[in-house]
């Protein structure tokens, strides 16, 4: 273990040395750093734990965000005694990276000394599996790298495999635990590794004939399912649910385009090694994946593979070895083909070919959210590596009879040695990837702002600004990990979040943020929980701050409550009609039962609650009561059809304008649709629909939001159709809609029968932050063709969307889409309301473009309508190229 623990921290230099101060990368090390933080600071003595741990203070308000990505649990053990002492977070993770490769080599030989009965290719196999490019690939994914617990699992199984003792049946069971609990992904490629395994172990059983290998008892079989299946109860299934309940609740599937583009490709994939390599970074360069290609580094070596074909072609070993070789090579095949992901990708062409892994991603629960099977070659190197000791180990001998008696030397002692120190030595070199580049993190240790933070005590929701949402910006995107890191440190609810997954509730808020400090987007913000606003003044554009600065001085609902430099801090707080500033509420409003590590809020009692505030359009009336719903109802539909029916919200009586928010967590609200015909119920249909996490009535908003799939009645006539929330009682509206007997035309089977009108365009600009003026639309589109417009056909084919296109002159700069949320029939009127675009860089005056299009076929100008056009002025200074780490 000692020579491991030198050459880890050989080959991970100079991470161990800056003394945690530093990262790998500034994207997911800094996030799985957070998380770290998360787990160690939770109060675990108290009974609601699990709820707790997973409902993490980022992506506020929306609940069990810790769900999002791995929680890393198995972790915990390994960072306890360097937080204890007073590390602080970053050098927690690195500790935990350092200890995963020398683990992962230390378990990886004590499983090949068990087979190979060989030291110095037992040796060889923990090297070849801890450093190879599959795993140096890999570290800026803690959750890959902590793959210790595999070969430990499988040294475990075979021993009680043979043995039968109950000793190594609880060794197995509780490595295979720890190795879920470090990673989910890494516990599903285990599984599947296992799987194989025992396949493998009991084909004689299976197949005519002698058998050629031992068959172990069927009791042991039956009492390691069992094992497995009590963990998964006990241990695995508590940890496992609050996923299930976010896939359920956010639909986190992943369409199947995404672990396609994340799988292995069957060539080049295997042939290439992180850029770090030094031997092979800049010969496998250009064989680069276009996706993630970072995912896909899994070249094993050239004398991995030599060694690996050595042991697989020698004769099978004497005595309990005689099906090692031919096992691991099993393994090897089939963690390889799984890699390789859906379908066969070869050069980065995607084939019609289906592959094993395309059944695990429709049947197995959990493997439709993961979205890189690629990762799954850190189990084919394992194999390999096991393979390459045996090729080690037969060098210099031969057993042609199968005997010990039978072994006859080939090369003396002293040149037999000299071989495989150079095999090893070569073997050494081509893992070496050192130096890595290094990220300082100047925050490691809490900031003056985030220690203040923290000593509130108080579960008052903030948002760090600024902040755009726009993550396709890498300059954005590493803003959300830092501001992610910091809310590691003030253990704060906050709505910035970096994560392998991002709700929508989560661009909602952002992209209002980005308008800060207008009265809209502190007003969306305050109706959705938000009460404390961190400004970071270092990340703005110098002109910018002495503008802000006095914005902020004349705000009628936020003051200013902290003063840290480059860091200021501002509260949301209601005023006074009058325009006299009232005293600070005596009890902030309830932000929904929201818990940190530390503190807790817990809700009064009532979820209604009325503020209000004044803004430069008069009194807004701040509420949780919940809106009326109203539905957009054609005059007919066809009869046996699916329908997309589009809802809104309205607010709620009572004079003066309203913004709404749900609170903390955000829950998804279930629907029932009834079709009620003269003859009495014909029909009910149950569904479940994510709601935004405010809404502003101020604005004159009707938000959209749709039933996909309803289920018209085959039978002809007049019905009342009544929609009503199951979950929130007195939610509900009904009007009348006729059933035809014919189909309608639509968007997807007759496009040249499309047609609308652009009516009531108005185009706004806000100031923002960080960016140039925000852009939104808010126009009314009345279909006036005969065809339905379609927002979510059965394929893409034929989905209506709007397309907007910016021009400078006659030169395209810039465009995107929005799409539909309900289906539109004749005649009926789609209306958008301060919707945000995505505008130009650079300021200037642009002919903003609107546009229909029906996906796949024609944009509605080639049947006769037209675009509409609008003169927009862009203000402001052009965006930063970076980020100002703070």
């Amino acid at each position: 273990m000692l020579s491991y623990t030198l050459l880890s921290l050989i080959m991970t230099y100079p991470l161990f040395w800056v003394k945690g101060q530093a990262v790998f990368d500034p994207g997911d090390p800094l996030f799985n750093a957070y998380v770290l933080a998360w787990d160690y600071g939770l109060e675990w003595w108290k009974p609601d734990r699990l709820r707790r741990l997973f409902d993490a203070n980022i992506m506020y308000p929306a609940g069990q965000s810790l769900a999002f990505s791995e929680h890393l649990l198995g972790n915990m053990p390994l960072i306890w005694p360097v937080r204890a002492l007073g590390g602080n977070p970053i050098l927690a993770y690195n500790t935990v990276l350092l200890i995963s490769f020398v683990l992962s080599a230390f378990f990886a030989f004590l499983l090949a000394r068990f087979w190979l009965k060989d030291p110095t290719g037992a040796f060889l196999v923990g090297l070849l599996f801890a450093f190879s490019p599959a795993r140096m690939g890999q570290l800026s994914h803690l959750q890959i790298l902590t793959v210790q617990w595999s070969p430990l699992a499988l040294l475990f199984l075979e021993l009680y495999l043979r043995r039968g003792r109950f000793r190594h049946l609880l060794g197995f069971l509780g490595a295979f635990l720890w190795q879920f609990l470090s990673s989910f992904y890494l516990g599903y490629f285990l599984s599947l590794l296992v799987a194989a395994y025992l396949l493998y172990s009991f084909w004689p059983r299976l197949r005519p004939g002698p058998p050629a290998a031992p068959i172990f008892p069927l009791k042991r079989l039956v009492a390691l399912v069992m094992g497995l299946t009590a963990l998964g109860v006990l241990a695995v299934f508590p940890i496992a649910r609050p996923y299930l309940a976010v896939q359920e609740e956010w639909g986190l599937k992943r369409a199947l385009w995404e672990p396609i583009s994340g799988s292995a490709d069957l060539i080049t994939s295997y042939l290439s090694t992180p850029e770090s390599n030094c031997l092979y970074g800049w010969l496998t360069a250009h064989l680069k994946s276009r996706f993630n290609p970072w995912e896909k580094y899994l070249f094993p070596g050239l004398i991995t593979l030599f060694l690996a074909g050595h042991g697989l072609r020698g004769r099978k070993q004497p005595g309990s070895q005689e099906r090692g070789s031919a096992l691991f090579a099993f393994l090897a095949l089939a963690s390889f083909l799984l890699s390789c992901g859906p379908i066969l990708t070869v050069f980065d062409r995607w084939t019609p070919i289906p592959l094993p892994y395309l059944l695990f991603h429709y049947l197995v629960p959990g493997f439709s959210s993961m979205r890189v099977p690629a990762r799954l070659g850190v189990m084919t190197q394992l194999s390999l590596s096991l393979l390459a000791g045996y090729g080690l180990a037969g060098i210099g001998a031969r057993n042609p009879d199968g005997t010990t008696a039978g072994r006859t030397r080939l090369l003396g002692t002293w040149p037999t040695r000299s071989l495989k120190a150079l095999l090893v030595s070569l073997a050494l070199l081509e893992q070496v990837s050192f130096p890595l580049p290094v990220y300082p993190v100047p925050d490691a240790q809490p900031l003056p702002y985030q220690r203040w933070l923290r000593s509130q005590g108080e579960a008052i929701p903030l948002i760090e600004l600024p902040a755009t949402g726009q993550l396709e910006d890498y300059g954005e995107l590493l803003r959300q990990v830092n501001y992610t890191f910091s809310a590691a440190q003030h253990r704060q609810a906050t709505a910035n979040g970096y994560s392998g997954f991002w709700p929508a509730s989560f661009f909602f808020l952002q992209n209002r943020a980005a308008a800060f400090p207008a009265a809209e987007a502190v007003t969306y913000l305050a109706a959705a929980g938000i009460r404390r606003f961190v400004l970071h003044l270092d990340e703005l554009e110098p002109g910018r701050v002495a503008r802000l600065r006095d914005e902020l001085a004349h705000s009628p609902f936020l003051y200013h409550e902290a003063d840290f430099g480059e860091v200021q801090v501002y509260r949301w707080r209601p005023r006074e009609t009058s325009g006299g500033q009232a005293p600070l509420l005596g009890k902030e409003p309830d932000p929904g039962g929201f818990q940190t590590g530390t503190s807790a809020a817990r809700s009064p009692g009532s979820m209604l609650h009325r503020e209000q505030m004044s803004d430069s359009q008069g009194l807004v009336t701040l509420t949780r009561e919940r809106p009326a719903l109203g539905l957009l109802l054609p005059a007919q539909v066809s009869a046996g059809c699916e329908w997309n029916l589009g809802l809104f919200l309205r607010p709620a009586a009572g004079a003066g304008p309203v913004a709404w928010g749900q609170g903390f967590p955000l829950t998804r609200v279930g629907f029932r649709a009834i079709w009620t015909k003269t003859a009495g119920e014909s029909l009910k249909q149950e569904f479940q629909v994510n709601l935004p996490p405010a809404v502003l009535f101020s604005e004159g908003q009707a938000p959209h939001f749709s039933l996909p799939g309803v289920k018209v009645p085959r039978d002809p006539g007049l019905y009342r159709l009544r929609v009503e929330a199951t979950t929130w009682p007195g939610l509900a509206d009904e009007g009348t809609v006729t059933v035809i007997a014919r189909d309608l035309p639509t968007s997807a089977g007759e496009p040249e029968k499309l047609a609308a009108s652009y009516q009531e365009i108005k185009v706004e600009t806000r100031g923002g932050l960080l960016n140039l003026d925000r852009v939104f639309l808010s126009l009314d589109l009345v279909n006036t063709g005969e065809a339905i417009w379609l927002s979510r056909p059965p394929s893409p084919l034929g989905q209506v969307f709007l397309l907007y296109r910016w021009y400078e002159g006659e030169s395209l700069v810039g465009s995107g889409e929005i799409p539909l949320l309900s289906d539109v029939y004749p005649g009926q009127v789609y209306r958008l309301r301060k919707t945000l675009l995505y505008g130009p860089d650079h300021p200037g005056r642009y002919d903003l473009e609107i546009d229909l299009v029906s996906r796949y076929f024609f944009s509605l100008a080639q049947a006769g309508t037209l675009p509409a056009r609008v003169v927009v002025e862009i203000t402001g200074q052009p965006k930063k190229g970076g980020v100002v780490r703070r």
